[in-house]
């Protein structure tokens, strides 16, 4: 009975080891990073040398570089995995506005501290002193009076530092003031006041008096021309005053004279004098009409199929006057030109310039160009190698000279990764590829990978637990029935 009891206990363990696959086959939890990926080895076979490839413009920064190592990640276009890659550190902090830690004052400094916004790290400077000091309302030291300056003194309330300002002295007052020099017609007098306070004295000029003239004395007679003049004499000092007489206006005119000749545009002038008092008076003389023309300027060049223009000019009055000039057969209009026979390296070539009047030609001769060489086919003279460029040499057909061109190098032809060395969970493995022309080797190393895939919610320990659990309930099953029956 007891050999049966353990048979069923075995049965349902054995039952649920069966059923713990269908149960581990569960779609496990979606990872959001299930397609990045940091390690630089790329598993497609279009990669030619099995790294990640992503375009310069795909790549999306993910963390700046600073004092700590960046980020930034981009699609391969091997693989379409996002590839990882981290950026090297710029040693350079971030640091933030910064904190005033110490105000500075009028007379010691101050520190404001900054902090780098990645690391924490911290960094002070100074700050320095404002200069500017915070002065009271100031006490009046020294009182000014009407003949000296006062004194204000005003007390920094930070650091206690002194500064004084002058007051200005008051005013003077003044009594009414005493005539100490009469005023006359010729002079100015003096007021002189004195101060209450303090006996200062101020002197005034008082204005002189006025004159007092006599009936005056004609000293000058006028003339047509000119004014006469009066003069009057102050009967007190004798100071002399003159008046002007207004001219007689009426001239003696002579026959005149012609002081600017008349030209062919402008007017002349003919100027006559008072025989009395050389008065000038001047009359205009009309324009002659007859122009003085220079040697002429040839306004319009002839060319080789049109007549030409020549222009004289009025030297008097700056008038135009033309006369046409006849076509030049030899005056062409030649264009840049244009090489109808190209230079070679070793013969001259071709320029033809064609006038764009009539159509006529001529040619000058193109230099030697050293560098225009006609190349043959080129032969290899070197071959490229993997790592290597070749030379592939040309002859000019011409002059026979060597023209050499770089062949690039071929690059490895790489055979399949070869494993040295299996990886495991303490140590990564090792794999080669050889060059197949010129035995050139490449290793890399390969993380080990594991020999259980990561399923759902059960594992294999799950597994062992759930059927010692089933196999501990069987047992207490049948112990029970037989404690009933017993």
């Amino acid at each position: 009975m007891k050999c049966l009891k353990l048979l069923c206990a075995l049965a349902v363990t054995l039952a649920l080891l069966l059923a713990l696959p269908a149960l581990a086959e569960e779609a496990p939890a979606e990872d959001p990073h299930l397609n990045e990926t940091s390690d630089p080895y790329c598993a497609s076979e279009d990669s030619p040398d099995h790294a990640h490839k992503v375009a310069d413009d795909a790549w999306v920064v993910s963390l700046a570089p600073s004092c700590q190592v960046g980020l930034r990640k981009g699609l391969c276009e091997y693989c379409g995995l996002t590839y990882l890659e981290s950026i090297p550190a710029t040693g350079e902090h971030v640091w933030n506005a910064g904190e005033v830690t110490t105000p500075a004052t009028c007379s010691t400094e101050g520190v404001i501290t900054y902090t780098c916004e990645m690391c924490g790290a911290r960094d002070t400077k100074s700050i320095q002193p404002t200069g500017e000091h915070t002065w009271d309302d100031g006490v009046v030291t020294t009182e000014p009076t009407c003949s000296a300056e006062g004194v204000k003194t005003y007390t920094c309330t930070v650091c206690g530092a002194k500064n004084t300002q002058s007051i200005p002295p008051t005013e003077h007052t003044w009594d009414e003031g005493k005539v100490t020099t009469e005023a006359t017609c010729s002079a100015e007098g003096v007021k002189t006041y004195t101060c209450t306070v303090c006996g200062a004295e101020n002197t005034q000029s008082i204005p002189p008096t006025e004159h007092t003239w006599d009936d005056g004395v004609v000293t000058t007679e006028a003339t047509c021309g000119a004014e006469g003049l009066k003069t009057y004499t102050c009967t007190v000092c004798g100071a002399k005053n003159t008046q002007s007489i207004p001219p007689t206006g009426e001239h003696a005119w002579d026959d005149g004279v012609v002081t600017t000749e008349a030209t062919c545009s402008e007017e002349g002038v003919k100027t006559y004098t008072c025989t009395v008092c050389g008065a000038k008076n001047t009359q205009s003389i009309q324009p002659t009409g007859e122009h003085t023309w220079d040697e002429g300027v040839v306004t319009t060049a002839p060319t080789c199929s049109e007549e030409g223009v020549k222009t004289y000019t009025c030297t008097v009055c700056g008038a135009k006057n033309t006369e046409a000039l006849p076509a030049d057969p030899d005056a062409h209009t030649w264009d840049e030109g244009k090489v109808t026979t190209a230079p070679t390296c070793s013969a001259e070539g071709v320029k033809t310039y064609t006038c764009a009047l009539c159509g006529a030609t001529r040619t000058e001769a193109v230099p030697v160009d050293p560098s225009a060489h006609v190349p043959d086919a080129g032969k290899v003279t070197t071959e490229p190698t993997c790592t290597k460029d070749g030379v592939k040499t040309y002859t000019c057909t011409l002059c026979g000279k060597h023209l050499d061109e770089a062949i690039p190098a071929t690059g490895h032809t790489w055979g399949a990764w070869k494993t040295l060395r299996e990886a495991t969970e303490d140590q990564p493995g090792e794999q080669e590829r050889t060059c197949e022309v010129c035995g050139a080797k490449q290793t890399r190393e390969v993380d080990y990978e594991g020999d259980m895939p990561k399923t759902g919610v059960f594992t294999v320990p799950t597994a062992y637990l759930v059927a010692a659990l089933a196999l501990s309930v069987s047992g207490y099953i049948a112990l029970k029935r037989k404690s009933v029956r017993g």
